[in-house]
């Protein structure tokens, strides 16, 4: 089978990061949320989200401790009115960045 010189082109730049993987969109809402690392050496902490989706969230930390394929406990939002409702999650960070004001970006996608 003969692909075109776009399929190829498509192809080679899917592995690329900075390309959009979601599946969801995402909601500019800042919201608490409780990430509790599985490694129970490493704190949990509760920190705001810049944004969100269906699959996941991102949020900005200064703590250097996270890192692709780290799975955590994410409880969000965290603690509501509804806190009843709100369940703790399982999630895998899927992307990790430093940014300009010296803190981390950290994505990560509902797993369960």
């Amino acid at each position: 089978m003969k692909f075109s010189t776009e399929q190829a082109a498509l192809e080679r730049l899917s592995g690329l990061p900075g390309l959009e993987h979601r599946r969801s969109n995402r909601n500019k809402l800042c919201l608490p949320v409780r990430i509790r690392p599985e490694d129970s050496r490493i704190d949990e902490e509760v920190r705001t989200t810049k944004n969100s989706g269906r699959g996941g969230l991102y949020f900005t930390t200064w703590r250097p401790v996270y890192y692709v394929g780290m799975r955590v406990r994410v409880t969000f939002p965290y603690p509501s009115a509804a806190a009843r409702i709100n369940q703790e999650v399982q999630g895998e960070i899927v992307r990790v960045e430093m940014l300009p004001d010296m803190r981390w970006g950290v994505a990560l996608r509902i797993t369960e």
